[in-house]
């Protein structure tokens, strides 16, 4: 079975790590943590310039974390799909 180097490196990360809310939450704590703040500190303060800046940095994040979550996905399955025909080629012959 061939996968292309993509496709390896998603199926290594897969199997390495055990996926959790708290361990994204750990690798993704310093992209958070401060725009979570100086939103806590907008409202404290009524600064609403400060708000809206750290409301639309956030949703950057969202955006950024889904945009590469959807990549690792599309290798995944190109990486299971090849897995599953080799199956099957292996099942018939």
């Amino acid at each position: 079975m061939k996968l292309t180097s993509e496709e390896r490196a998603v199926v290594a990360q897969c199997i390495a790590e055990a996926p959790s809310l708290k361990r994204t939450l750990i690798a993704y704590w310093p992209y958070i943590f401060p725009l979570c703040a100086a939103a806590i500190y907008g409202i404290v303060k009524k600064d609403y310039l400060l708000i809206g800046i750290a409301f639309f940095f956030l949703v950057c994040e969202v955006l950024w974390f889904l945009n590469e979550t959807s990549k690792s996905a599309k290798h995944l399955k190109a990486a299971l799909i090849k897995y599953d025909l080799s199956n099957r080629t292996k099942s018939v012959g």
